[in-house]
Parts: C-alpha cells; sequence; structure tokens
C-alpha cells in the first residue's frame, strides 16, 4: 500500500518538473543503440540518463518508440557505428 502511495506521489511530482531531452547508451538484442526520452532532471538521475540527445552522440538510424509505465515516452536510435 505505501508503495503504491509512493508511486502516485512521485508521478505528481513529476508533472510539474520543466521537461528536458535525455539519453542513455543500451544494448539491445547485441546491438548498441540509444534511448532519449523527455523527463525531469529527478528522473534522469533515476535512470542515469545524460543531457542531450543520441543524435549529438551519432546514433542516427531510428528504430522506434516505446511507453515506459510512470514514465515517459522513449524513442530508440541504433548507434552500429558508435565507439
Amino acid at each position: 500500500m505505501i508503495g503504491k502511495l509512493f508511486k502516485i506521489f512521485f508521478i505528481v511530482t513529476q508533472v510539474n518538473d520543466p521537461k528536458t531531452l535525455f539519453y542513455r547508451m543500451a544494448t539491445v538484442n547485441g546491438e548498441k543503440g540509444c534511448i532519449q526520452a523527455l523527463v525531469s532532471e529527478k528522473m534522469a538521475k533515476k535512470l542515469n540518463a545524460i543531457k542531450g540527445s543520441c543524435t549529438q552522440i551519432g546514433c542516427l538510424t531510428y528504430k522506434g518508440t516505446t511507453k515506459i509505465p510512470f514514465c515517459c515516452q522513449v524513442e530508440g536510435y541504433s548507434c552500429s557505428d558508435y565507439i
């Protein structure tokens, strides 16, 4: 019960925070990639994300979007040329 209340409280506090584009490197099925989303700085810290976009680091091949419950919608990019 307390866990559910904490999640609801966290979501409500995220609504008022300004959103900025953050990205994080990820590996999906052995392929290097990047995900980016518009999130608050609090959420970015929880996700260990870096301010900026995937295109800034050379990940240009768009792979799709997905929604993370209680968070945001993220876009995925392939970074096959990323070093």
